[in-house]
């Protein structure tokens, strides 16, 4: 899906659209539970639910990175690419980057079988999201402390609707992820620099993920 400008439905599209998926993803995490607790008996519940975990976050920024190499492809090169190139494929690479990392926080969130309705899911995704800090920051902040953000960011949303809050979301994501457009006009190390911000991102995403929905089921 190509994302437009001026269209602020994009991110509700895609919250639509993965939310259909969302009983696959749910049978898929019952499966890898239950293929990696059969190969590693001796493990504890918790140890295997890691294990799945990193199986995700490894898949996930495998497609993400290997997305964003493709994307970033036509422009890389100083015959070919174009500033319009540029913009055209990072829009399409924000959309499937944004969608990965919604898809990614649901199989998390399926891995600690948090029972949470899909509103309520949809709205904690949108808070993970959206929550911008950096790393030194949210290492100082404390678990508790981060899921009471989370959740409160998370009831603001559901109050106003999700289908309210989604354009504003997604203007704020977008103007944030637009600003890896200049990493595309450098001829030849374009792809390797999209690619590594791409799995930057989808692993920031699946940590602060695996951080919140562990708390919660406990």
């Amino acid at each position: 899906m190509k994302i437009k400008y001026h269209d602020s439905d994009w991110l509700r599209t895609i919250l639509n659209q993965t939310g259909m998926n969302l009983p696959d993803i749910r049978d898929e995490i019952q499966f890898l539970l239950w293929e990696n607790l059969f190969d590693n008996e001796q493990l504890s519940i918790d140890n295997v639910a890691h294990s799945v975990c990193n199986q995700l976050l490894k898949w996930s920024s495998i497609k993400v990175g290997s997305f964003g190499s493709i994307t970033a492809a036509p422009a890389s090169f100083p015959v070919i690419g174009s500033i319009g190139a540029s913009v055209c494929t990072t829009t399409i690479d924000v959309a499937y980057l944004i969608r990965s990392q919604i898809e990614l926080c649901y199989a998390i969130s399926a891995v600690f079988d948090t029972d949470i309705t899909e509103d309520n899911l949809k709205a904690i995704t949108l808070a993970l999201l959206e929550y911008d800090n950096n790393n030194e920051l949210l290492a100082d902040i404390a678990r508790s402390s981060f899921n009471s953000l989370i959740n409160s960011l998370a009831a603001k949303y559901l109050k106003k609707g999700i289908d309210c809050v989604a354009p504003d979301i997604a203007q704020k994501l977008l103007s944030r992820m637009l600003n890896r457009v200049s990493a595309k006009w450098i001829p030849f190390i374009s792809i390797p620099i999209n690619a590594a911000i791409n799995v930057s991102d989808i692993r920031k995403t699946g940590n602060r993920a695996i951080s919140y929905f562990q708390l919660r089921n406990t």
